[in-house]
């Protein structure tokens, strides 16, 4: 049970970063390649690109450390995200 809430917590934290990411005009794409995947910026655009065989923890240190590219200091965030981004806001690779 512990197991299975935890899971629902992590893909519950994803789905908001993607909101963080809409609200930024920030389209997210998962797909199958090889590596984990991260902020590109393609024909002058920036995107997300993220592995879609990940766990769901390196899918959210990747959206957080994409994410904190961008001033987000204007955007309502909740703070349980807050919280999540500013984990991953020193973190290097």
């Amino acid at each position: 049970m512990i197991k299975k809430s935890k899971k629902n917590k992590n893909l519950r934290i994803i789905a908001n970063l993607e909101e963080v990411a809409e609200t930024l005009s920030i389209p997210i794409k998962y797909d199958k390649f090889h590596g984990k995947g991260g902020l590109c910026c393609l024909y002058g655009r920036f995107r997300i690109i993220i592995n879609r065989n990940l766990n769901t923890i390196d899918k959210i240190e990747i959206l957080s450390k994409a994410l904190n590219t961008f001033p987000l200091e204007n955007i309502y965030i909740l703070p349980e995200i807050r919280k999540v981004l500013n984990v991953h806001q020193n973190v290097k690779n």
